[in-house]
């Protein structure tokens, strides 16, 4: 029992996870409060674990940031292995998106003091490699804290294919595939907490981690709210698939954030580098190209068929479009009718709603073609000498890939 331990009084109970209990207790050399930290019973026979339990008082022990948890103390007795740290009465992130109280400006916050967080960590050269929100408390100011480095190693450490370490809806593309991990890999774990600071979600669900771990792999980012849309590059440089195309360091982190956060907020302007300004402004233009390509394949089926699919809000999503256009295809080739019968609606009937058009607009198709060309030659000419232009100027190399 955590009460058998020397030199803390436990006061009670406040957390258990897989590896551990944490307990409030008072430290009687100093009279302090603190998060006593015990290792389960069932994990203590086993040294692997107690290595790794040591290892992250060591790690921790040798970290002095205001968004780090503070460590006092670690020892052992009478087979307990303990840590004394920092006691943080709050909720924790993970308690409060559960009750969805944070919102968008808060989110931001949180993320730039993550990120100041892991900047740190890096340059201490260790990775923390389990940003989520169980492990991000926050003092009574509000900044948030970095929790629990058990699982962190040290940023030159080599990979390990047999074992892959981690909470498989917050892993990187890379450490999801047993990979090295470098830097980028806690940007992306700190993308997959952004996103569901700001929907109450994670981005990726499948019936085990086996299935969570391949839409990391290769699923699309799944887009924002539209109240929240003007935040979408930001998380697509955070969780982009390839480690070269995020943003590389917690310091590009939070100059993004601060620069998302005058956009989000509508305050004045935030300047970025140069570069990263670019690469933002490159992928706000891939983005209207490819609704602008969106648009042009409604249009399509439009002309085929002598319809105009309504392009307002409440449009249908493209992957629907698809569908309605083979469902119709398949009933044309089958020589099936649009009228089902039993007062019933064919799905292009289902799709077209009463207040749609049945308008041809040849012209405003021409003109998406043309948009869709020029901006695509603008694209092919403009990126390469933009980004040859900046890499002239000294910029620091930073490879932006959709």
């Amino acid at each position: 029992m955590s009460s058998q331990i020397p030199g803390y009084q436990v006061i009670r109970k406040v957390g258990e996870g897989g590896m551990s209990t944490v307990y409030l207790a008072i430290q009687l050399s100093v009279g302090r409060e603190v998060a006593l930290k015990v290792l389960s019973p069932e994990l203590r026979i086993d040294p692997t674990f107690a290595e790794r339990f040591y290892r992250e008082a060591n790690i921790v022990g040798r970290l002095s940031h205001p968004n780090i948890i503070a460590i006092y103390d670690v020892g052992k007795h009478d087979n307990h292995y303990y840590m004394a740290m920092d006691y943080l009465p709050g909720p924790s992130c993970k308690q409060l998106i559960k009750k969805r109280q944070i919102p968008p400006t808060r989110a931001l916050a949180i993320t730039k003091d993550i990120a100041e967080a892991i900047e740190y960590t890096h340059q201490q050269g260790y990775l923390h490699c389990d940003i989520k929100p169980d492990n991000i408390l926050f003092r009574s100011d509000g900044s948030a804290v970095l929790t629990d480095f058990g699982i962190a190693r040290e940023i030159n450490e080599g990979s390990d294919n047999t074992t892959i370490a981690g909470t498989p809806h917050y892993m990187s593309p890379e450490q999801a595939q047993g990979q090295k991990l470098g830097k980028p890999s806690d940007i992306y774990s700190l993308g997959i907490l952004l996103y569901e600071m700001l929907t109450g979600s994670v981005p990726f669900h499948g019936k085990d981690a086996i299935a969570v771990a391949v839409k990391h792999v290769s699923a699309p980012i799944p887009s924002l709210p539209a109240d929240l849309q003007v935040l979408q590059p930001l998380l697509q440089r955070m969780m982009a698939k390839k480690t070269g195309a995020r943003l590389q360091n917690g310091n590009e982190l939070k100059h993004a954030i601060e620069f998302f956060e005058a956009q989000y907020l509508r305050q004045e302007a935030v300047s970025l580098p140069l570069k990263m300004k670019a690469q933002f402004t490159l992928h706000k233009i891939r983005q209207t190209l490819k609704n602008l390509s969106g648009h042009g394949r409604q249009l399509h089926l439009s002309l085929r068929h002598g319809l105009v699919m309504k392009l307002v809000d409440d449009d249908y999503d493209l992957p629907d479009i698809d569908t309605i256009a083979r469902t119709l295809e398949a009933s044309m080739l089958t020589g099936n009718t649009a009228a089902t019968g039993s007062g019933s609606k064919s799905a292009m009937d289902l799709a077209l709603d009463s207040d749609q058009a049945r308008v041809i607009i040849p012209a405003l198709l021409l003109n998406t073609l043309l948009v869709l060309a020029a901006a695509t030659l603008v694209i092919w000419l403009g990126s390469d000498t933009v980004l040859s232009m900046m890499n002239q100027a000294g910029a620091p190399d930073i490879i932006y890939v959709d």
